[in-house]
């Protein structure tokens, strides 16, 4: 069995890797091919698990069946071995071209591209040697494995407002009036805010025309932004400095007539996507 295998780093902790895989066997006069190849994206981590399987296998309590033998993607399945390779769902279910033969009520081996493989429990009296023991082990390892790769969105979620708590207790202040002033948290993509003045422009004509053709809602709309203004929410500007980053936020109404108190609110959309795709909130990290 030859596997040739070709890497290229595209950026830190992720792999570009295509895999070719060539097989050949050989019985008498005929010679048999079969070809793989694919391109994969890897994450790159220290190890994956412990040695794969955990004992050395008894090969005589296997029955391989002759069209089997000579055909085995890993000939050497029965001695434990360094795990380098750990393929997602989206290739391995790729692999199967569907025919198996079952050894044994716990056993099957299946035909895959690669050669065949033996999938299945294989039960203590079938190692050379086995002995039971119990033990619980915390090292560095073990949490830079494959399963430190199942972050979950909470975790995420939990990290991000563990930063948003320190920015706001770094950086807030409060000024002559007595309000609080906070900088907004910036995450590492506010580079990549593209421009946005054509977006909030457009927006702004669409929300004219709409105010023009409805009176009522101009008018209540014109003293929402007066009363804006009056309590200091926002300020006037007439020329923006080229070299700051700058983002546009459009604004839209909403009207709710069943409502008591407020029948328009004024909603400020910081989600609208700049000329790189990314919004406001995109740059921004999630507070709790």
């Amino acid at each position: 069995m030859q596997v040739n295998v070709f890497c290229v780093v595209k950026f830190i902790d992720l792999l570009s890797l295509k895999l070719n895989h060539q097989i050949r066997l050989s019985d008498g006069t005929q010679q048999r091919h079969n070809n793989f190849s694919t391109e994969i994206n890897l994450h790159v981590i220290p190890y994956i698990c412990n040695e794969l399987p955990s004992h050395h296998l008894k090969k005589d309590h296997v029955k391989i069946p002759e069209i089997v033998k000579d055909q085995l993607a890993d000939p050497g399945y029965g001695v434990p071995g360094e795990i380098n390779l750990l393929l997602g769902a989206e290739v391995f279910y790729t692999l199967f071209i569907g025919d198996k033969i079952d050894i044994e009520s716990n056993l099957t081996f299946h035909k895959t591209l690669l050669g065949w493989v033996l999938t299945g429990k294989v039960f203590s009296s079938q190692f050379s040697h086995f002995e039971t023991s119990a033990y619980t082990c915390f090292n560095e390892e073990s949490t830079n494995s494959a399963l430190s790769l199942l972050v979950t969105k909470a975790n995420i979620r939990r990290s991000d407002e563990e930063l948003v708590e320190k920015h706001y207790k770094d950086t807030h202040y409060r000024d002559e009036s007595g309000r609080f002033v906070v900088r907004l948290p910036f995450n590492d993509n506010v580079s990549l805010l593209g421009e946005s003045s054509y977006m909030a422009q457009r927006r702004f004509l669409n929300l004219e025309r709409r105010l023009c053709k409805d009176k009522d809602l101009g008018i209540a709309y014109h003293k929402f932004i007066a009363e804006y203004l009056d309590m200091n929410h926002m300020n006037l500007i007439n020329d923006t400095d080229p070299g700051k980053r700058t983002y546009y936020l459009p604004h839209h109404a909403v009207t709710k007539e069943t409502s008591i108190t407020t029948k328009l609110r004024v909603v400020f959309d910081g989600s609208a996507p700049s000329s790189t795709g990314l919004s406001l909130n995109d740059v921004l990290y999630r507070g709790p």
